[in-house]
């Protein structure tokens, strides 16, 4: 026996919205655990500046704390090769301090619509072109990042397949001349 369908206002909708998801660090790598790049990835830099828009002082320290554990893990992941301090601070400390914070002020700044645009890989329009021409430089630098680790993979698994078929070769020949053929 089948069963009846539900009213239609009682159903699910068969395609849900995507949640945004925020763009934080998956430790102790310090990846972005949506787009996988290194956090701060252009989207949390965003997020972070629009929250803190207010209290940059804040955001300093928040950021200050977020380097040191990031040093401490990336130092005890790669004792020898340790993280350059310079970098970190680039990577976590330097942007800050490019531009002052936009304010919040005015209904195109609502923090939510740019969340969501954000998530959808859309730089908000509340920001300066200066400010999307850093953000698409940003995008830009990340994106020759993440294919470059994808082209050393690509290679490193290319070599492994080489090697692969040499030894398939050789042991093909010796089964062959045991074979006589």
């Amino acid at each position: 026996m089948w069963a009846v369908a539900p009213p239609a206002h009682e159903r699910r909708p068969l395609v849900t919205s995507p949640r945004v998801r925020p763009h934080l660090p998956a430790r102790p790598l310090w990846r972005c655990r949506v787009c996988a790049a290194s956090w701060l990835c252009s989207p949390a830099r965003l997020a972070l500046r629009y929250e803190y828009a207010e209290d940059p002082v804040a955001l300093a320290i928040y950021l200050n704390l977020q380097l040191f554990d990031a040093a401490a893990d990336l130092h005890r992941l790669n004792p020898h090769g340790g993280p350059d301090p310079k970098t970190l601070f680039e990577r976590f400390l330097a942007w800050t301090h490019r531009h002052s914070p936009p304010s919040r002020s005015g209904e195109a700044r609502i923090r939510s619509a740019c969340m969501v645009s954000v998530a959808a890989g859309i730089v908000c329009a509340v920001t300066t072109p200066q400010e999307r021409d850093e953000f698409e430089r940003m995008r830009l630098v990340e994106q020759i990042e993440k294919d470059r680790q994808i082209i050393a993979s690509y290679e490193e698994n290319m070599m492994f397949y080489r090697i692969r078929i040499e030894e398939n070769r050789y042991a093909l020949g010796r089964l062959d001349e045991r074979l006589g053929a």
